[in-house]
């Protein structure tokens, strides 16, 4: 299946992106302009401001941790009428989640990194039960479009949420792969390495420099990142919608919605 890639929109936050028109399995596509995944927005252009006018705003979800949200606001255009919905995942190390700290302290190497987000990933669904249904249910409603789901990096939990919404909209795991995947073209992977040195050594001492390998683990993104998350959702709930519907309760009926509203 042949996919392009979506346009740059921010030159602030290259990943910030419109995953409208992916492909669903009965046939129909995703309506573009309503569901954009983003990292944080920090300094945006002149140009930025504009776009962001111009895409009109009305909905904001914002996944990071309560701590890096206040050392790092984002920097919404002045005069952006918009609700925004704040979820506080703590399941990533930016967040300062202590079970993920401790794995890389005792193992501060590439191989203890991968375990770190793998072990992220496949806590992901449970940081998100009684959350991700309050955000299902704010899109449900109808009025919340365009919406924006962000984090840090927009790669980590964005990632997992946006694949959520593409498998309940009936988007093929390919899809969703693919969409994941796309993160990597997109991140400014150099800036984002060059400030997790400094975080990495907060954690680890002085008994490791990290490595560029260390830090690639870390910032990049990987497939079997994602299928942690989403095999940790199928062992224990059988399937994304048994997941939906006994941690958040959104039931068939709001699926069908959520499906009117985001498919054409």
């Amino acid at each position: 299946m042949q996919l392009g890639e979506p346009k740059r929109l921010l030159e602030c936050a290259p990943n910030f992106r419109d995953i409208g028109g992916y492909p669903t399995e009965d046939g129909r596509k995703v309506r573009s302009g309503l569901i954009f995944r983003s990292q944080m927005v920090v300094g945006p252009s002149a140009a930025d401001i504009d776009m962001l006018g111009d895409i009109g705003i009305r909905y904001i979800c914002d996944l990071r941790g309560a701590r890096e949200a206040e050392q790092a606001p984002c920097h919404w255009p002045t005069g952006v009428a918009c609700e925004t919905r704040k979820l506080d995942i703590g399941a990533d190390v930016r967040a300062g989640a202590e079970l993920l700290l401790d794995i890389i302290v005792a193992d501060p190497t590439e191989v203890g990194i991968r375990r770190m987000m793998l072990a992220t990933y496949s806590l992901l669904p449970l940081s998100f039960q009684g959350k991700l249904g309050v955000v299902l249910d704010d899109l449900v409603s109808g009025n919340r479009f365009p919406a924006v789901i962000h984090c840090t990096a927009g790669k980590d939990r964005t990632g997992f949420t946006i694949a959520i919404l593409l498998l309940t909209l009936g988007a093929p795991m390919e899809i969703v792969r693919h969409d994941y995947m796309l993160t990597a073209r997109y991140l400014d992977i150099a800036r984002m390495m060059a400030a997790s040195a400094g975080y990495l050594k907060s954690v680890v001492g002085d008994r490791v420099t990290p490595s560029e390998a260390m830090l690639r683990m870390l910032c990049g993104v990987h497939q079997d990142y994602l299928d942690a998350a989403i095999g940790a959702v199928m062992r224990d709930y059988g399937s994304v919608e048994g997941y939906l519907e006994k941690t958040a309760g959104f039931n068939a009926a709001k699926r069908e919605r959520l499906r009117e509203l985001l498919l054409e």
